[in-house]
């Protein structure tokens, strides 16, 4: 069964993953572990490459599901608010490292 039209389908990067129903998208960890299953080959595996190409779908998406009332459109608004949340926490992650690496930059008098 269809979900997307072609048409609409034809304007995705992945249409294999969104083009099934909405509830079954599941969450930015399902998106990562299937682009990284898709990108095996292309050396472009690093998580900002994986979320830069989750960011570009879902602004199609929202384009594609305008009507705020269509299910599709809280699925899309979920996945936004978990890649935001999963950016920040990446960026915490980093600045912690970087903290410990470099302690003589932070407690100079």
């Amino acid at each position: 069964m269809n979900y997307i039209s072609t048409k609409d389908l034809s304007k995705l990067r992945f249409p294999d993953y969104w083009n099934r129903d909405p509830h079954s998208w599941g969450n930015v960890n399902d998106w990562d572990h299937y682009w990284i299953g898709k990108q095996q080959h292309s050396g472009k595996n690093s998580k900002q490459d994986c979320h830069t190409a989750l960011s570009r779908e879902l602004r199609q998406l929202q384009q594609i599901f305008a009507d705020d009332s269509h299910v599709a459109y809280e699925v899309i608004c979920r996945f936004k608010r978990n890649l935001k949340e999963s950016t920040q926490l990446l960026k915490l992650y980093i600045v912690r490292k970087w903290c410990q690496c470099t302690p003589w930059l932070i407690r100079q008098p």
